[in-house]
């Protein structure tokens, strides 16, 4: 497990007053493969803002995006 604490505005400046994790797990899927899931949580730090930036990283083009990419750029 990695767990990453993201201290970015809504504005994308870093802002080490607005504190969210996120957390990567990777699981064993047998022979060569591996899992990985991801949870990004704490979007009250946001405040107004919250629901907003916690759909943004819940888009197509959030995280679900750069994980299915994540093989190609691997080389995989």
């Amino acid at each position: 497990m990695l767990r990453l604490s993201w201290q970015v505005s809504a504005q994308w400046q870093p802002d080490p007053s607005i504190a969210t994790v996120v957390e990567l797990r990777f699981l064993p899927e047998g022979a060569g493969r591996t899992r990985l899931e991801l949870e990004h949580v704490g979007f009250e730090h946001y405040g107004a803002q919250a629901e907003a930036m916690q759909a943004m990283f819940d888009s197509p083009g959030g995280w679900s995006g750069i994980l299915e990419a994540l093989p190609e750029a691997l080389g995989g």
